[in-house]
């Protein structure tokens, strides 16, 4: 009861809470709570907690993604003389990386988790359709905006929304459960209200590759003509958001101007490095206190560059290559591990996020940290569980 009570607090604040209005300012503190506290938990159970753990198999993974992080907040002060407190306050999220070894130390049950990821992933839809009726008012204080027909809203936690997906959908296939499905169809609608093609483009995608790896439909028919019965009034309804994707596409095409996206690549990763050791060790993040902050701000509302449009490549600028080798290493080692087919959402999941790689950048963010280290204790259980029954069955 207690460790699900301690889950529940460190994702909300890694969610800050969903920034809810009546907060205000009080929402930035929320990620540094979160981190003092599984900082606070790592100490009290090496002290007081019980020995024996499972293999951890993302150790040095996050250890590398950990020294790119104190990396860039000491070479930011070196080279830009950005202060070192206000460096580590823009990247105190980072740290909550640390809750991969506090999640060894609890040793939370694996069906405790993915209800997590079921309750955060309804949470999210009832927050995300009650803020869209509503609109403009406001109760959650994050960006929104109307563009390509719909009203995009930029609620935390969709990392949960994205893994509850496979999840319903996994279970769906091996339930024939209609309110399974159900989830998964109000899932993509958001997808769909969100007006990302990118996520739209790879949530079907892997709906599809999921459908045909499946070994365990028992009912393919049905499975299929519930897919189609769900897609065509997603269609329909959405036309116009539709519409307004395809037409943003063509205009990018017929300007024939190279995307933005390319030109904020070009610029950050060949135009804007002080020098050849900042390749190895990253800049660091901006802080509007500083000159070096001020202009990232003006680089972006000028030219319209963002970090963030650029992915994995923007994560690189800011953190360097010790971040990139641990994060490239994360999923390398899970396409080498093997895991119970219960847990097969979790792979779908990661694919779907190396695909996202380029334009994601997301393993910068608290919203993804604390739920991606939650899934890697998953997988990390699961590898334990393939080994432990093939011993069994070996020694019988």
């Amino acid at each position: 009861m207690i460790t699900r009570i301690l889950l529940h607090i460190i994702i909300l604040c890694s969610l800050s809470f969903y920034n809810v209005t009546f907060l205000g300012t009080l929402a930035r503190y929320f990620n540094l709570l979160g981190v003092v506290l599984i900082i606070f938990l790592i100490f009290l159970f090496i002290i007081y907690g019980e020995s024996g753990q499972f293999k951890k198999h993302f150790t040095w993974p996050i250890i590398l993604i950990l020294i790119g992080v104190l990396l860039s907040t000491g070479f930011c002060y070196i080279f830009y003389n950005q202060s070192i407190f206000y460096t580590f306050w823009e990247q105190k999220e980072m740290f909550l990386y640390l809750g991969y070894f506090m999640v060894h130390l609890m040793k939370p049950n694996p069906k405790e988790i993915e209800r997590i990821i079921g309750v955060y992933a309804i949470v999210f839809i009832v927050f995300y359709f009650v803020q869209y009726m509503i609109y403009p008012v406001e109760i959650f204080n994050v960006d929104m905006w109307q563009n390509r027909g719909t009203i995009r809203i930029a609620l935390p936690g969709i990392t949960f929304l994205i893994i509850g997906y496979f999840l319903f959908f996994q279970t769906f296939l091996q339930t024939n459960k209609f309110l399974h499905f159900l989830r998964c169809f109000l899932i993509l609608l958001i997808a769909v209200l969100l007006g990302g093609r990118q996520l739209i483009s790879v949530l079907v995608l892997m709906t599809i590759i999921i459908l045909i790896l499946s070994k365990r439909i028992k009912n393919r028919f049905l499975i299929y003509l519930l897919v189609i019965i769900g897609l065509i009034p997603l269609y329909f309804i959405f036309y116009n958001i539709f519409h307004e994707l395809i037409k943003a596409t063509f205009v990018n095409v017929n300007r024939g101007s190279e995307d933005i996206r390319l030109k904020a690549l070009r610029y950050f990763l060949l135009d804007s490095f002080p020098n050849t050791i900042s390749y190895l060790t990253g800049n660091g993040a901006p802080s509007e206190t500083s000159n070096y902050g001020r202009g990232i701000s003006t680089i972006a509302g000028k030219y319209r560059f963002f970090l963030s449009d650029i992915g994995i490549i923007g994560n690189y600028y800011l953190y360097g290559m010790f971040f990139l080798v641990g994060v490239l290493l994360i999923f390398f080692r899970i396409t080498l591990l093997k895991i119970s087919s219960n847990h097969k959402y979790l792979q779908y999941f990661f694919a779907s996020l190396f695909i996202m790689l380029p334009m994601g950048g997301g393993f910068a963010y608290g919203e993804l940290i604390f739920p991606l280290i939650l899934f890697l204790y998953l997988i990390d259980v699961s590898n334990y569980q393939i080994k432990e029954s093939l011993r069994i069955k070996s020694t019988s």
